[in-house]
């Protein structure tokens, strides 16, 4: 069974809004919590609540969405604007909650120049002081776009070479990584590894990488995923079959001791293969070539991974990734 709804009106009544969602055939709805470009709210009588509580359940709506303010900017470092945010996400969270609404949707607003690491520790704090941990709703980010000082999320396209393909034996030998945003490249990150295993001459035709080198040039596994967790922070990480790269990571932080990262992963070779089905094959060098992405140094993971950048901005410009 689906799940579907609209945005409602909510100018009749709670309860009217939910009669009008099941004449639509719709099964849930999302309202705005408040007056979407001021701050004044709705209250409603036990009677009108009870209504929409029985339509809810005597219909099967699926879960509800509330949809917060433009007005309440959380990343602002404008002291007015920002206590006027704190004080409509503590008490929409509460009213919502209160009606069983599930979700409580809200946009990061703008940090106003004070940069990105500074307006999400204001989205921090303002959340911590509004959420109690005994609430029920779940509250939900929706990213915006603008004029650049909107809190957006920022990428990492990250690649690897090793000296085999089972991560439980082989190892990683050089890291590559590049940040982006808005698919326009800011730094760049490389790290040859020393590897217990010796490197056969197979790989080294591959990847260009010797056991010479990885010894004159290599630094240990540990203070190379020392770097990457720097480097990496909270971006979003992407990847062409990423579930490679990622599993040798994961397993390298464990035998390192070190904890395993937590960001958010996205696999490039999936989308492709859901929108590019006509491709002979999916090696990247195949998907490259069609997107018409030079890549000329193949199994370089630096250079890999600036590709990735390249492919990424492809397939948002094209409509099938958003992020």
């Amino acid at each position: 069974m689906y799940t579907i709804g609209t945005h409602m009106s909510i100018a009749g009544g709670i309860a009217k809004t939910a009669e009008n969602v099941v004449k639509m055939n719709a099964n849930t709805m999302q309202i705005f919590s408040r007056n979407p470009r001021g701050s004044s709210y709705k209250t409603y009588a036990q009677e009108e609540v009870e209504k929409f509580q029985q339509i809810r359940k005597s219909h099967a709506f699926g879960p509800v969405l509330a949809h917060a303010p433009y007005t309440m900017n959380l990343a602002s470092a404008t002291e007015k604007t920002y206590e006027f945010a704190c004080t409509v996400i503590r008490e929409d969270i509460r009213r919502m909650d209160e009606l069983k609404i599930e979700n409580l949707v809200f946009h990061p607003g703008s940090h106003t120049g004070i940069g990105e690491e500074a307006g999400i520790t204001n989205i921090i704090r303002g959340l911590d002081q509004a959420i109690t941990g005994t609430e029920n709703i779940k509250v939900l980010l929706e990213t915006m776009s603008g004029k650049g000082t909107e809190m957006t999320r920022k990428v990492v396209a990250l690649d690897i070479e090793t000296t085999g393909l089972d991560s439980a034996t082989d190892e990683i030998i050089s890291i590559g990584a590049v940040k982006s945003t808005n698919g326009e490249e800011i730094e760049r990150f490389y790290r040859i590894i020393q590897p217990d295993k010796v490197i056969s001459p197979k790989i080294t035709d591959l990847t260009g990488l010797s056991q010479q080198k990885v010894e004159q040039e290599g630094i240990s596994l540990e203070a190379a995923l020392t770097d990457l967790r720097d480097f990496i922070g909270r971006f979003i990480v992407v990847g062409y079959n990423v579930a490679f790269d990622w599993g040798f990571i994961e397993r390298g932080y464990d035998k390192v001791g070190q904890d395993r990262l937590g960001n958010r992963i996205i696999d490039l070779l999936k989308v492709v293969r859901q929108k590019e089905v006509f491709l002979d094959n999916f090696r990247f060098e195949t998907v490259l070539k069609y997107y018409q992405i030079e890549n000329q140094d193949q199994h370089n993971s630096l250079a890999d991974a600036d590709a990735t950048i390249k492919l990424m901005t492809k397939l948002i410009e094209k409509g099938f990734l958003k992020i």
